[in-house]
């Protein structure tokens, strides 16, 4: 048959159902000579000419093909080249509906290259390697069509290619992406993975370019539009926003399958170490979500451990770095002017976007962003990265609550590996505020952890215990294997485990009501009762208490069930006792209901101090306190001091006492307080006229006489406060307040004198040496240094008789003595600021930063002080109340301190509070004040004296704190330059203390200026020290204030400011070098905002 013929017989039945068994034998049957094989080419060229110009079925096209293939080997050089030629013509066409180059060109050209000597390609005689050569660049070079180019990429998949050659390609296809429909983007990405898996640090250029695909058409708007409602019902863009989170949630599915066994994480961290100084590049959606889908822990959350994982240490140094930005760009000007406020990565925003994207049923990264999570918990000492893991935790649990019982079960996995840590306790306290009704429900994992507790230090368990408190209200069965447990700490041996219980236990009485107080276990015989029997109760008061008429009959049953079992603190050492106290005072005040119980409970032990007839004979029983360890034995010499063992602190019991009392007063408690108050006004009253004797205390203080002296202390300052809270216009209180207050000064200089010599004070702490087996301990001293037991609300109670004088607290001739004793003010102001100082210090358990009664107390308090004596400290001064002015100082300084770190997002209503002013303006009439109080001190230009000195360092220190506070804004930190700056200019500083004035100028000029001001300090530092250089220097402005006396600390401080300005340099020389990398990889297009960047900042 001619060679016309067979074509045509073969085309036209190339679509039919036998058309593949006459392709197959058609050339089975021109394979036998010379002659024929010419045909079977012309016949193979032809079909597949055809084939470019037919739809065919994806199946009998690859048939076709397939057995084409299989003749390959038989074609000559020349043959293989008309091939391949007609496949890149074929390429070129761009029709996607020809397909036939996938399969045919690799080995084609695979084939070309194994052939020795030369072949004649269109005229070019070449080798097969050099044509392959001559093909790919051919195919690199020309404008592809978006429709073949995921056939293209499967088709390179096949071809043997170089490093170079490869990246050629990825480059290539990856520029495409912008003009890709979205739905036909996974295909085309998976089939780029694959290509990049033979050289997988190639993998970042895909993944760049899909996320600035992704960053133009999806993100930009979400982020644009992040207080709007969804645009998928009404936008008139081609595709949807769901459909395009569809294709991102298909491509790292794609890519977590293709990179899984082929790239581990090493390498991954690899490809992208280049560009960690650029952090915005780095933490965005889509490439953190890259990372996490290429990590081990994200497809094996099961089995791998987050601490193991480089991928995860490597987002961690992302974050930090990134934090580290903010932060320079917040105290440095000249880092702000380098980095734009745009780059700075938003991480809550970050975790906010990736929470919202698993919410919609996105699953791919979600163990791997669940575990990222873990890893910032896990990093050390890095508060912010644990700030930003629990506010993620506490936003995705609330949208997915199912993962709820996995995330609270994995923190208990952590909770007590290092029981110094505290971001966990603090995530799962977190958590139970925030989520109480999920974690209610992991009841296997709570009651894993209560029961953990009974196995460590108390110090810690009482620590651990908050996260349980809101649960108690949610569910009887945690509350009441609670109890359960509280029971058990109170039996057990150890001294912290004890205390435990009864601060437990106190913490539950606090947010006690009648509707959360239903026990969960009732007896048969029992009714309604709580439980049968009650400790320590008669069955006239059961039955009272526990009438079905009594509306508060569960409260009340469950109140004295466990007012029975503290019972027990009375047979225990000194230290659970003072819990008791300290942590019923916080109950009863949270919990007014709680009052009868509770005096029922204690005013007997009350009482039992001051015997049977105090009105006849007044005394205090201290042997109940406090006695010697054992009688002294005949034989033992009597010059040996003899130890103690302490039982109770009279001193602390006699003010929670009056607490209650003054708490059943304030709200209207119907219960009989008058024998209370008939025993506290008794010991106002004749407390000061105990002698020695009467005490027990002879001769040089012992072990014994110095545990006696300082309860007697504690006494009279509950004795104080009692006055203080009672005093009356028609009450003589507030003037036996200040006969107890000098009284109270009398004996401290009394026991001072009474202490044992130096050279014995080794023995006299040899006195405080007791067992762990003893029924109390004694605590160690060397001397009588008593404390202070006012809490921060008598604190308050005795600043406002002090310093407010629009109300009648007292007679006006007692208010009158009480203000015009400067000792006295001067020991409340000091005792104040120990008070807000010690608020920084107290154990984490207690929560004082979430404490709304505290803040409102340290609010007041320093709102007193700041009204009464800060604003009048020149006055003040003046009149000769320095050591006044500068006690009010110092607690004016605690006050601001505490607020800072304890309550930093309240702190600009804590400073709105303490000025009184309507408006805006109360910052910087605060700010203002400050600086004319410290301008008002140098306008005389006298010479300082020392307790001046302290005063004016005070208040800088205070003025140091407001600006370093994120309340402040930069018009403030403007207007503190302006100031500071003109204020060193014209005065001249005498004291080595005040160049603390230049540390804070230093601080402010960095903030908000650029230009070369340090050279002018430097310039006046060199006159100071000596001048090197021949010609003399010429500074812009000269501070006065850098004089011989302060020019050594400013050295200092000026040092340190170099030493940041070189730090930041150095920081931003990195991320010159992470830009330039971007550069070098992915050209000019991508970082046009970066050239930008450096082109409008040449000195960057």
């Amino acid at each position: 048959m001619k060679s016309s013929d067979i074509i045509d017989m073969v085309i036209s039945n190339i679509d039919s159902i036998d058309g593949y068994t006459l392709w197959h034998f058609t050339l089975l049957g021109l394979t036998f000579s010379e002659r024929s094989a010419g045909k079977r080419f012309e016949l193979v060229m032809a079909v597949l000419q055809h084939l470019n110009a037919v739809e065919l079925s994806s199946k009998q096209m690859f048939d076709l093909i397939a057995r084409l293939q299989t003749d390959l080997p038989s074609l000559t050089s020349e043959q293989l080249v008309d091939i391949c030629e007609l496949s890149v013509e074929t390429i070129r066409a761009g029709d996607p509906k020809c397909l036939s180059w996938k399969h045919l060109l690799p080995p084609a050209v695979l084939q070309l290259c194994g052939n020795v000597g030369r072949i004649n390609a269109n005229g070019m005689l070449l080798t097969g390697v050099e044509y392959r050569q001559k093909l790919l660049e051919e195919i690199l070079k020309m404008k592809l069509q978006p429709a073949i180019l995921a056939s293209l990429c499967g088709m390179f998949r096949e071809l043997t290619l170089s490093r170079d050659e490869t990246s050629l390609f990825v480059t290539k296809i990856s520029d495409s992406f912008k003009n890709i429909a979205p739905l036909e983007l996974p295909p085309l990405a998976c089939q780029l993975f694959h290509v990049c898996l033979k050289f997988p640090s190639l993998l970042v250029v895909p993944l760049m370019a899909l996320q600035k695909y992704f960053h133009k058409n999806y993100y930009k708007k979400i982020l644009s539009n992040a207080n709007s409602d969804t645009t998928d019902f009404d936008s008139i863009d081609q595709y949807s926003d769901s459909e395009i989170r569809e294709v991102e949630e298909t491509i790292l599915y794609h890519l977590s399958n293709v990179t899984e066994f082929r790239v581990d994480e090493t390498q991954t961290v690899t490809m992208f170490k280049p560009f960690q100084n650029n952090p915005e590049v780095l933490l965005t959606p889509f490439l953190v979500g890259a990372l996490l889908a290429m990590s081990k822990i994200n497809r094996q959350p099961d089995t791998t451990d987050v601490v193991s994982s480089p991928i995860m240490a490597f987002l961690i140094k992302l974050i930090a770095i990134s934090e580290k930005e903010r932060e320079m760009c917040t105290q440095s000007a000249w880092c702000r002017g380098r980095i734009e406020s745009f780059t700075v990565v938003r991480i809550d925003q970050l975790f906010v976007t990736l929470t919202e994207n698993s919410q919609e049923g996105k699953e791919v990264v979600t163990p791997g962003l669940i575990n990222f999570a873990f890893a910032l918990l896990l990093a050390k000492r890095q508060t912010k990265l644990h700030g930003i893991a629990i506010n993620f935790f506490q936003q995705f649990i609330k949208r997915r609550f199912i993962f709820g019982s996995g995330i609270i079960a994995k923190l208990k996995k952590y909770l007590f590996a290092d029981l110094e840590e505290t971001q966990f306790n603090t995530c799962l306290t977190t958590l139970s505020l925030t989520n109480a009704l999920t974690v209610s429900e992991c009841t296997s994992t709570v009651q894993f952890i209560m029961d953990y507790l009974l196995l460590i230090n108390g110090n810690y368990a009482m620590r651990f215990m908050a996260f349980i408190f809101p649960l108690l209200r949610m569910s009887h069965t945690i509350r009441d294997r609670y109890i359960e447990v509280l029971r058990k700490a109170m039996h057990n041996g150890e001294t912290s485990t004890r205390i435990m219980g009864v601060f437990g236990f106190c913490s539950l009485l606090k947010q006690l009501k009648n509707n959360n107080a239903r026990r969960s276990i009732m007896g048969n015989a029992g009714g309604n009762y709580t439980q049968l029997t009650i400790s320590g109760m008669s069955l006239l008061s059961q039955s009272a208490y526990g009438s079905a008429n009594n509306p508060n009959l569960h409260f009340d049953m469950l109140t004295l069930e466990i007012m029975g079992m503290l019972r027990k603190c009375f047979t225990q050492t000194v230290e659970v006792r003072e819990m008791l106290y300290e942590a019923l005072g916080r109950a009863v005040e949270f919990n007014t209901q709680l009052l009868p119980h509770v005096l029922q409970f204690i005013d007997w032990h009350f009482e039992s101090f001051f015997g049977e007839d105090p009105n006849a004979a007044f005394r205090i029983d201290f042997d109940k306190c406090v006695r010697y360890k054992a009688a002294m034995d005949a034989d033992e010499p009597s010059d040996e001091p003899r130890p103690v063992v302490v039982y109770d602190s009279v001193g602390r019991l006699t003010a929670f006492m009056v607490h209650c009392v003054v708490l059943c007063d304030q709200h209207n408690v119907q219960h009989d307080t008058g024998a209370v108050k008939n025993t506290l006004q008794l010991i106002a009253e004749r407390i000061d006229n105990l002698s020695m004797d009467d005490m027990g205390i002879i001769g040089t203080l012992d072990g014994r006489s110095i545990v006696i002296a300082t309860q007697y202390m504690n006494m009279l300052e509950a004795a104080m406060s009692y006055c203080a809270w009672k005093t009356q216009p028609d009450n003589i209180l507030l003037r036996d307040f200040v006969r107890l207050f000098r009284h109270h000064q009398h004996s401290v200089e009394k026991f001072k004198k009474m202490e044992p010599k130096k050279g014995s004070k080794k023995q006299a702490a040899d006195t405080f040496n007791t067992s762990i087996s003893m029924i109390g301990s004694a605590k160690p001293g060397l001397s009588f240094k008593p404390e202070n037991i006012w809490d921060l609300a008598t604190v308050e109670r005795i600043l406002r008789i002090s310093l407010d004088t629009m109300t009648n607290y007292a007679k006006e001739e007692d208010l009158k003595n009480f203000r015009g004793n400067r000792d006295l003010q001067q020991y409340v102001l000091r005792i104040a600021s120990q008070k807000l100082e010690r608020l920084r210090t107290l154990p984490d358990y207690w929560q004082v930063n979430h404490s709304k009664r505290i803040f409102g107390h340290l609010s007041e308090c320093i709102k007193l002080v700041y009204d009464r004596c800060i604003k009048q400290t020149t006055e003040l001064i003046g009149n000769g109340g320095l050591l006044v002015a500068q006690a009010a100082v110092e607690c004016f300084r605690q006050g601001l301190l505490s607020a800072s770190e304890l309550y930093e997002r309240k702190l600009n209503d804590f400073l709105q509070l303490i000025c009184c002013t309507i408006g805006q303006s109360f910052k910087q009439d605060l700010l203002v004040q400050l600086q004319t109080i410290v301008g008002d001190y140098f306008r005389d230009d006298c010479e300082p004296e020392p307790i001046g000195e302290k005063i004016v360092v005070g208040l800088v220190q205070c003025l140091e704190l407001l600006y370093k506070s994120r309340a402040i804004t930069q018009d403030h930190l403007l207007q503190g330059y302006d100031w500071l700056k003109n204020f060193c200019i014209h005065t001249k500083l005498k004291v080595k203390s005040f160049a603390i004035v230049h540390r804070l100028l230093f601080d402010l000029l960095s903030r908000t200026q650029t230009g070369p001001y340090f050279d002018s300090v430097a310039m006046r530092l060199e006159l100071k020290f000596g001048q090197i250089a021949a010609e003399e220097t010429n500074p812009v402005f000269s501070f006065k204030s850098i004089t011989s006396a302060t020019a050594e600390p400013t050295f200092h401080y000026l040092c340190a400011i170099f030493r940041q300005q070189i730090e930041e340099i150095e920081h931003l020389i990195l991320r010159t070098n992470s830009l330039m990398m971007r550069l070098k990889v992915f050209g000019l297009d991508d970082t046009d905002e970066s050239m930008f960047r450096c082109e409008v900042n040449p000195r960057f």
